[in-house]
């Protein structure tokens, strides 16, 4: 079951890496406020003691860090896979590469943002490539897997759907989430999801709209290595170059008002991707160039057959996460106030 459970808000789950730090703090903590007890009868002392076994006494705190855990995996919004069954068809491999920084909020695809344009031409695609497996990473300042490598495209749909550029730029704001560009690790993670695979035709279909200013990786060595084992990147720059409209607030109408900010883009770069990995480079200014530019892309390729293990529906499981946590907060409550509950 947890094989099958899949998140679609993963950029939450950086949170869980604080746990450790918390409990320690928590622990620690604990310690720090123990008291000295004065008592005129240390036998009686020492049998209140023994009646409270000292390895039983963080059950209370272990109580509130899984009731924080299940809160966190909650808000990354786990959802459960349906039944498995399995398919054979011939078909080709692709992994979409996802810029989700927040200059992908410019709104020069007016009357929608750059993300959301991407999101639905991306989406009518994948509707009309019943036999490809198709996957998706995204990136900011981090990149990760959002979707992985399926046939199922019911499941990558409701993937995609989940990227909200308003959560993102609240995240960024309030400092949750790092902002940037890190185009080569965002390649090199989906290199890592292709290279293994034996189909004849593996393809990264990338799309940005900046130039990499963050991460460990250059695009040009993660060009390099999806060359090195047969995959081809094809680079999309999402977007116009120079002064485009950007949201900026939201008026006393309710409506969204924008400035005009410059958006510096680094055509070279990506050019230079394609180069590596004997590709195309291609620019989409609206929509339609969009569109064209990924069924340009798919045409050439050459299909290979393969079984995929598919699933017949996609059940959300935030609530039973979120009322396994109030439980356990309402353990570690009781426990506090009876069992537990320190001498005065």
């Amino acid at each position: 079951m947890i094989n099958d459970l899949v998140f679609t808000e993963k950029s939450w789950l950086i949170l869980l890496a604080f746990i450790p730090f918390l409990a320690y703090l928590m622990l620690f903590k604990s310690k720090k406020r123990s008291g000295v007890i004065i008592h005129s009868n240390l036998k009686l002392l020492k049998e209140l003691s023994k009646g409270r076994s000292s390895k039983f006494k963080y059950i209370p705190t272990l109580l509130r860090l899984m009731a924080i855990t299940l809160i966190i995996l909650a808000l990354a919004k786990p959802k459960l896979l349906g039944n498995k069954k399995d398919i054979e068809v011939k078909g080709i491999d692709i992994v979409f590469v996802l810029d989700i920084s927040t200059s992908m909020a410019a709104a020069d695809f007016l009357p929608k943002d750059r993300l959301n344009v991407a999101k639905e031409v991306i989406k009518d695609f994948v509707n009309s490539r019943k036999n490809d497996r198709i996957g998706l990473v995204v990136f900011n300042a981090l990149s990760y897997v959002q979707a992985p490598l399926t046939l199922d495209h019911k499941i990558f749909t409701t993937l995609l759907k989940a990227i909200n550029m308003d959560e993102i730029r609240n995240k960024v704001e309030h400092g949750l989430l790092e902002d940037g560009t890190a185009i080569g690790n965002a390649i090199g993670t989906a290199v890592n999801r292709l290279k293994d695979r034996n189909t004849k035709s593996k393809i990264i279909i990338l799309l940005t709209d900046g130039s990499n200013n963050k991460g460990n990786m250059t695009p040009e060595k993660a060009a390099e290595l999806a060359e090195k084992t047969n995959i081809k990147v094809y680079p999309i720059l999402v977007g116009k170059q120079g002064k485009v409209p950007y949201p900026s607030g939201i008026n006393i109408y309710g409506s969204t008002q924008y400035n005009y900010v410059n958006n510096s883009v680094n055509p070279e770069l990506l050019k230079n991707i394609s180069k590596i990995t004997n590709s195309k480079f291609y620019m989409a200014k609206n929509r339609e160039e969009l569109r064209r530019d990924l069924t340009d892309i798919i045409d050439h390729f050459e299909k290979s057959k393969f079984q995929e293990q598919n699933f017949d529906n996609l059940e959300t499981y935030f609530i039973p996460f979120i009322l396994l946590a109030f439980i356990f907060l309402i353990l570690e409550f009781i426990l506090r106030t009876t069992i537990y509950k320190k001498l005065s």
